[in-house]
């Protein structure tokens, strides 16, 4: 009977243990604003605006989730509520802490070159784009997106293995739906002319693309 309890002891502390090293290497991978979830179940998190943000974002099963005093934006950061209340009345907008200084705006091309200051404040979510006459509103980009180049049309959800006139690929494919950008059309490559962004037909590739 001693060695049994003995036995159940042990087994009691090596599963503690296993569960402060779980919840530690969890702590160590969470980012700004987070913590680990208690157990081993993963749960949904709380947002600022969950009607504007992405349902991948939103019904998400998580690892790690946002502090008490935290809630996370229409990007999947976590920012302090109290920031999240400042952009609560701007129509689809959101907080965000480090933001591009070029913003989408509908109509206009893509910029091609932005700063790499941060804008913290509110700014479009992601899926809308700023309202062509003041630039001030966000309007929804599937209404009114930017302005692509000829052969390309504007996709909020992109692959990172586009097809390319240079016809290299990342190791990993992967589908990127923040700030969304011009997409060639099937049987076209993106290629580059005079700095800018085109796309263009496979024979007029200077080399041949995969």
């Amino acid at each position: 009977m001693r060695n049994s309890g003995v036995a159940f002891l042990f087994i009691g502390i090596c599963l503690c243990l296993e569960y402060a090293s779980s919840s530690a290497g969890a702590n160590s991978q969470c980012a700004h604003g987070e913590e680990p979830v208690r157990g081993y179940a993963l749960r949904r998190d709380r947002f600022c605006k969950p009607w504007i943000t992405s349902p991948a974002e939103v019904f998400k099963l998580r690892r790690c989730v946002c502090r008490p005093d935290y809630l996370r934006n229409a990007w999947g950061h976590c920012v302090k509520e109290s920031a999240c209340k400042k952009c609560f009345y701007e129509r689809n907008a959101d907080f965000n802490g480090c933001s591009p200084s070029c913003p989408l705006r509908c109509g206009k091309p893509l910029p091609e070159v932005c700063t790499l200051q941060c804008v913290i404040g509110c700014a479009c979510a992601p899926g809308f784009v700023l309202d062509p006459w003041w630039g001030k509103f966000c309007v929804p980009a599937r209404m009114c997106p930017p302005r692509c180049p000829a052969h390309s049309s504007y996709h909020m959800c992109a692959s990172t293995c586009e097809p390319t006139c240079e016809g290299t690929r990342p190791d990993k494919c992967i589908t990127q739906c923040h700030r969304g950008r011009c997409v060639c059309w099937p049987g076209f490559y993106k290629t580059y002319h005079k700095g800018k962004e085109a796309c263009v037909p496979w024979y007029k590739c200077g080399a041949k693309a995969e």
